[in-house]
Order: C-alpha cells, then structure tokens, then sequence
C-alpha cells in the first residue's frame, strides 16, 4: 500500500500537470510556463499534503495570482515611466516641454527681423525714407517683433499640443487595457512592445517637427515692410527730397524682389 507521502506527491505532480495542459489550452505558453514557478512559490508539496485534493480551486487561485501580478507588474511600469498618466500627465514635458519649440521660434522669428532691417536700412541709404522716417519705422519694426513672438509661439505650441495629444492617447490606451487585463492579453499587452512603439512614435515626431513647423508658418508674414516704409513717409512729410514718381518706381522694383525670395512667394522676409 503506497504511503500518504506518496499518495500527495502523485496527486500533486498530476493536478500540477493537468493545469499546466489547462493553462496551455486556456492561456498559452507564456502563462502556462508560469505554473512551475507559481507552483514552488505558493504551494509547495509540505502545504499540499495536509490539504484535500481540489485541482479547479486550485487552478483558479493559479489564474487570480498570475492575472494580480501581471497586472501590478504592468501598473509598477505606467507609474514609473508615465507618472500623472491621466491626471497632469506630467509625464509629457518629457517629451514637449513648453520651451522644445524656443530655438526654432527664435530662429524664425530673428532671421525674418534682420531681412527686415536690411530693407530698411537701404531705404534710408537710398533716400526713400529720411532719418525721421527711418527711426519711425524701426520703432514700428520692434513692435512687430514681439508680436511675431506671441504669433509665431502660438504656431509652435500648437503643434507641440497635437504632437503629446498623440502620445497621450497612445499611453493612455495601454493604460485602459491593464485596468482591463486578463490572462489572455499576457502576450499582447507587452510593455516592451508597447514602449518601443511610443518610442517610434516619438523619435517620429521629432523627425517631423522641423517640416512641420515650416509647413504651418510658410504664408506668416510677421513684418510688413511695404507697410512700415508706407507709414513712414507718410510721417516724414517732405522731408524726403526725392522724386515721389522715382520712389514708386524703386518701391515696386524692390517688392518684385522680395517677391521672388520671400517663402513660398507669400511675402516673408
């Protein structure tokens, strides 16, 4: 007659195997292959053999264990890489912070001032506007500067909101679907996948931005310069001693230029 020692062991190496084959059916590999490790960390053969067989409880404490693991595991990997997710979501000034923009907002922005200037400054030298009209229309120029900044600024954090609105929705959707995890989402609910995904999605997006950018300020025209010499003659009275007829005539024959190097044709500088 076998011994009550040999009569659990079997009963424990066969109830481990047939959910072990139940996992394989229900789950998969992947979660099956967890019945060995949950098996030697939660119910050891000293535990089993003082407890009457009962292999569906057992296997059904099996599938709460590893469902509450993998899903505190996949929670532990949220908080950690995407702190706020829901909330601040303080997680996307990783990504676009409000100053990632800066450097190409500067560079916009100043590059199109100093065509400006330029501009300026050979209508002074060619008698279009007289110092007077000059000094008027630089002061009108700065004006327009910092209202380029706000405009320009606005351009790029607009497309920075619609870059982290992307990458929030991405994030927030795996977070769904751990509030929602089961035991047959263990291999596609990957956090590895996941993330090399939003990564892609991101490096992206930084590919993009400068493109982007481009695309959404190519018909700006943060300084008016035809407006701003306008202006300013009309200010300097008469003090300007050239022919008005001549100045109409260098006037359009220096629009046909900025024309033709302004972007897109659309009158920037």
């Amino acid at each position: 007659m076998a011994s009550k020692w040999e009569v659990s062991t079997d009963a424990y190496n066969r109830n481990k195997q047939n959910n072990y084959n139940k996992a394989l059916n229900q789950y998969g590999q992947s979660v099956a292959d967890l019945m060995d490790q949950w098996y030697a960390d939660y119910n050891p053969i000293s535990k089993y053999y003082f407890r009457s067989d009962d292999p569906k409880k057992e296997y059904d404490r099996f599938v709460n264990d590893m469902t509450n693991k993998r899903k505190n595991d996949l929670t532990q990997y949220m908080e950690r890489n995407f702190n706020g997710i829901g909330g601040s979501n303080m997680w996307l000034d990783n990504y676009w912070g409000s100053t990632a923009d800066d450097a190409m907002i500067n560079n916009f922005v100043n590059s199109k001032y100093d065509a400006a200037l330029e501009q300026l400054d050979r209508a002074l030298k060619r008698g279009t506007l007289s110092q007077e009209g000059y000094n008027s229309a630089l002061e009108n120029l700065n004006t327009q500067k910092s209202g380029a900044f706000s405009s320009v600024g606005a351009i790029g954090q607009g497309l920075m909101d619609d870059y982290r609105n992307d990458l929030s929705e991405k994030a927030t959707g795996f977070n769904s679907d751990i509030d929602n995890f089961t035991l047959n989402m263990y291999d596609s609910l990957n956090p590895d996948a996941f993330q090399q995904n939003f990564d892609n999605l991101y490096n992206q997006q930084k590919l993009n931005f400068e493109n982007d950018f481009n695309l959404m300020t190519q018909d700006l025209n943060p300084f008016d310069v035809t407006q701003l010499i306008g202006d300013a003659r009309v200010g300097q009275g008469v003090n300007n001693t050239q022919n008005d007829e001549l100045l109409g005539a260098i006037e359009d024959t220096e629009k046909k230029k900025n024309d033709k190097v302004g972007l897109g044709n659309k009158g920037l500088f």
